[in-house]
């Protein structure tokens, strides 16, 4: 089994577990994201997007895309330690958000992404929880990995990582 029959799958898992009923299109979208996504970042996403604004059609499209596809990895990968720095989780989740949304009035409405991407916007944060599962992190194949996850839940409180805890009898139901 490829990579991305791997993510499909821990994705539809994810997106169960969070009770998130996601369209084909953005099932795809997200998975191809997971299995391409590199951090190409040196300035805030607040400057990135504004940058945006003043770019060509294309290039706006592709920035803001950027910034929207980072944006959700950020916030459903490393959570618990954007949480402890100055920006925090609601700037990410209000910049991929905002991000997806122009990207969704920038393309003809004959385009496919559009609904993909206004869905991404709407859905932000439920996605980013989904892909906060998928985490390879947030796995418990070792002591040491429970370790680590109870350590992690202790500091974010994070519905799934109780739910691994209690599945392993570290926590209580």
């Amino acid at each position: 089994m490829g990579l991305k029959e791997v993510l499909r799958e821990r994705l539809q898992d994810a997106f169960a577990k969070k009770a998130l009923k996601a369209n084909e299109m953005s099932e795809f979208y997200l998975v191809n994201l997971l299995s391409d996504f590199h951090f190409a970042f040196e300035k805030p996403l607040a400057i990135l997007m504004m940058d945006a604004s003043h770019r060509d059609q294309q290039t706006k499209i592709k920035e803001l895309k950027c910034v929207g596809d980072t944006a959700l990895v950020i916030v459903g990968f490393f959570a618990e330690r954007v949480q402890r720095t100055i920006m925090g989780l609601p700037y990410y989740t209000s910049m991929g958000g905002l991000a997806y949304r122009k990207l969704s009035t920038l393309l003809s409405s004959e385009d496919d992404l559009v609904e993909v991407y206004l869905d991404l916007s709407n859905n932000f944060k439920r996605y980013a929880e989904a892909l906060s599962i998928v985490a390879p992190w947030n796995i418990a194949s070792s002591n040491a990995d429970l370790i680590k996850i109870y350590e992690r839940w202790l500091s974010t409180r994070d519905g799934h990582l109780r739910k691994v805890l209690e599945k392993e009898g570290i926590i209580n139901k």
